[in-house]
Formats: C-alpha cells, sequence, structure tokens
C-alpha cells in the first residue's frame, strides 16, 4: 500500500475548531445588544400605545360638548382665547393609568395649545411627550417619544 491517505490534519482541525470558537464568541457577545434592543422596542411599543389612548380620548371630546376635561384621562381642554397652554402630567404603569409616580413606568405630558383668538376656527395643538422611567427626569430619561395632534374645539 503505498499512496498517501486522504483525511484531516491535526492543523487543519485546530483551525476549524478556532474559527468556529470566534463565530461562536460574535455571536455571543451579539446577544446583549439583541436583548437591549427588544427591550426598548417593546417600551417604545408601549409608549405609543397609551399615547393613541390619550390622543383618541382628546378627539372623543368634541367642542359640542363644553367638556373641559376628557372623559376617560380627564386631562383639561383649555377654552379659545386662553393665554397660556394647559400641561397635564399623567401616570402610566403597565395596568394603565396610575396615581402615583412611584407606581408607574411612564410618565406623560400633555401640552395643549389653544387658538389665541377665540373667534378663529384653528384647532387646539396637543403635544404629547411620553418618557420612561417614570421616576427619571423628563429631561434625561433614557426613553422618550412625542405624539401630535390637533383638536377642532369649533362649533
Amino acid at each position: 500500500m503505498t499512496g498517501r491517505q486522504s483525511g484531516f490534519s491535526l492543523v487543519e482541525v485546530t483551525l476549524a475548531l478556532g474559527i468556529a470558537a470566534f463565530c461562536l464568541l460574535v455571536v455571543v457577545a451579539l446577544l446583549p445588544a439583541g436583548i437591549l434592543s427588544i427591550r426598548d422596542s417593546a417600551e417604545a411599543t408601549a409608549s405609543l400605545s397609551f399615547s393613541q389612548a390619550v390622543l383618541a380620548d382628546l378627539l372623543a371630546t368634541g367642542a359640542s360638548t363644553n367638556a373641559t376635561n376628557s372623559a376617560r384621562f380627564q386631562v383639561s381642554i383649555p377654552p379659545a382665547g386662553t393665554a397660556a397652554p394647559a400641561t397635564n402630567t399623567l401616570f402610566f404603569s403597565a395596568g394603565g393609568v396610575t396615581n402615583s409616580a412611584a407606581a408607574a413606568r411612564y410618565r406623560m405630558t400633555v401640552t395643549l395649545t389653544p387658538p389665541t383668538n377665540s373667534a378663529s376656527r384653528q384647532g387646539t395643538l396637543v403635544h404629547i411627550r411620553t418618557t420612561w422611567p417614570a421616576a427619571a427626569a423628563v429631561t434625561n430619561a433614557p426613553g422618550a417619544i412625542e405624539t401630535f395632534g390637533v383638536l377642532d374645539r369649533n362649533n
């Protein structure tokens, strides 16, 4: 039997194991970044659904009702001709609205700016800024989304 035997040498096997270990190390190193991305996405989705619920509540409070507060979240709506915007702060947990900042996960600041002239047919501007965690200062919160809308409060 003369000839060369086929198979892998010890050097080839060592190189293959080294490449496989490097690839596995890269995948394991990316896991924390992927988990953080998923968590941030879930936080943004939840806060956006709370913002949409508040905006829908404000839109459902029509001008014909002469209501000064929204029905569900009791957000104060300033009448046209008011000089200063009205700012409301709401706190939300996973279960919905809560009264305590300590028990909340999200802090929502709702600012309504009515038209300055009560005779004009302009809309009331709505600016909703939701930050999380609720205990963090609004300006330094690691997560935040903003929603804008316009209320037609004209009869």
